[in-house]
């Protein structure tokens, strides 16, 4: 929520509502926040200003009065407030962003997000200085422990070596971004083609390095045209379109050929994020089995934080599931569901992993890890303090395709495989699966 009605030049009022309407419109949202919390992605701060930019706006300081644009105290406290309104109105699940970094070091501290703070959700007890051009990191009581829900949104993303006051001291907010967007969602859109010196920045090798860098998810495709457009004319579009957020690969699996009822299945999976940032949502990651007759499907849970999966890391999925004792002997597929915690009933957000080969199941929404196995009748009694694998419904077929226009995805940037190593009683087969990776 924001208004529109500016004319460049003017000076205020600006048309932006005053604070006490501002919190009361955050106060009628909360429900609808609650309501919808399994399909909102992410919520942009706005209100304050003309665009929701907090910039242009009559009542929380005008950086076009007088010779300065310094925030007052009051200023920043009532920025902080909105900020704090929506953080408290929204779930935990669901990440706000404001529009400047320096604003965010502001409000808490200097600081970038760590891991521990975004499993936490930890208290950043800094203090509040009247100044945004300093950055104090002195330890003082805090009114709030929600920062690491506060991500970034990049409005004028290279637009020019400042991307137009989105920075006000670069070689301090631009490496605090590169840390504190590990762990928070980064997003926006490009505005003009660069307006000062490199006139370059917005074309393919700064727009790559940056969106990299700064770990960003997603970006508005419509908008600036003419840099979409130079993208696309540079080679860069498909590159970007395929890497923003996350991309994972299945780089090997270590199965057994065989299992028995009651007894233990334990495997090792390797992925790498390929992409720009970790996944930001809540997900679930379980590994089924589906009988190759009756198409029925067990499932087990497994205890992985995808939030941690960074970009450039090997990720290790090391553990084993419980086989009942009445799982029906026969043939079974071995599949991977990334399902989204909070619309797990839906296959259109579960992950598909960015492997060609068919290992990606589109419509149902699964990844089918290319590998058969038995199970036997009844052995020894297994380890029931492993996740047991229980029968589940299969999710409705997605409404989608799911797979890239045609073009985006035809001739991959690199091979990859997937090693299968299937353990029999006596020996170990290393059957090398040949599966081109689109990455």
């Amino acid at each position: 929520m924001y208004t529109n009605q500016w004319e460049e030049g003017d000076k205020a009022p600006y048309g932006d509502a005053t604070k006490e309407w501002m919190l009361k419109h955050i106060a009628q949202l909360k429900p609808i926040f609650t309501e919808f919390e399994d399909v909102i992605d992410v919520v942009n701060a706005g209100f304050i200003g003309v665009w929701g930019e907090w910039y242009y706006t009559t009542y929380f300081g005008d950086p076009t009065a007088g010779d300065s644009d310094e925030l007052t105290a009051q200023n920043v406290a009532d920025r902080k407030e909105i900020l704090d309104a929506l953080l408290a109105a929204i779930p935990n699940s669901i990440s706000v962003q404001i529009r400047y970094p320096h604003q965010k070091i502001r409000f808490y501290d200097s600081v970038p997000t760590t891991e521990a703070e975004m499993k936490q959700k930890n208290r950043k007890a800094r203090s509040v200085y009247a100044n945004s051009r300093q950055y104090l990191d002195t330890p003082s009581v805090h009114l709030t422990d929600l920062c690491p829900l506060t991500g970034h949104h990049n409005d004028c993303f290279l637009a020019s070596s400042l991307d137009r006051g989105t920075y006000v001291n670069r070689s301090v907010e631009y490496p605090y971004m590169k840390d504190d967007t590990k762990y928070t969602v980064m997003g926006g859109e490009t505005c003009a083609l660069s307006e000062d010196e490199p006139l370059d920045r917005y074309k393919c090798p700064t727009a790559t390095k940056e969106l990299k860098e700064l770990h960003f998810s997603y970006l508005n495709q419509d908008y600036h045209e003419g840099v979409i457009k130079s993208w696309k004319d540079d080679g860069c579009f498909d590159v970007i379109h395929r890497h923003l957020g996350y991309r994972l690969v299945l780089k090997k699996a270590i199965l057994p050929n065989t299992l028995e009822q009651g007894g233990k299945f334990c495997f090792r999976l390797e992925l790498e994020n390929v992409g720009y940032a970790a996944p930001y949502k809540q997900k679930t990651l379980n590994i089924m089995l589906r009988h190759k007759t009756s198409g029925d499907l067990r499932s087990a849970g497994l205890d992985y934080d995808l939030k941690t999966w960074l970009p450039g890391n090997t990720i290790t999925v090391d553990t084993s599931a419980y086989i009942p004792s009445d799982l029906p002997t026969g043939t079974y597929e071995v599949l991977l569901a990334i399902k989204d915690k909070l619309a797990s009933a839906h296959s259109d957000y579960n992950i598909l992993l960015a492997n060609d080969n068919n290992v990606p199941e589109r419509k149902k929404g699964l990844n089918n890890l290319k590998h058969d196995l038995t199970v036997r009748v009844a052995g020894t009694a297994g380890d029931s303090s492993c996740p047991v694998l229980t029968a589940v419904d299969a999710q409705p077929e997605s409404k989608y395709d799911r797979i890239s226009k045609a073009g985006e995805t035809t001739t991959p940037q690199g091979g990859g495989s997937i090693t299968v190593l299937v353990n029999y009683s006596a020996f170990l087969l290393v059957v090398l699966v040949s599966l081109l990776t689109a990455i």
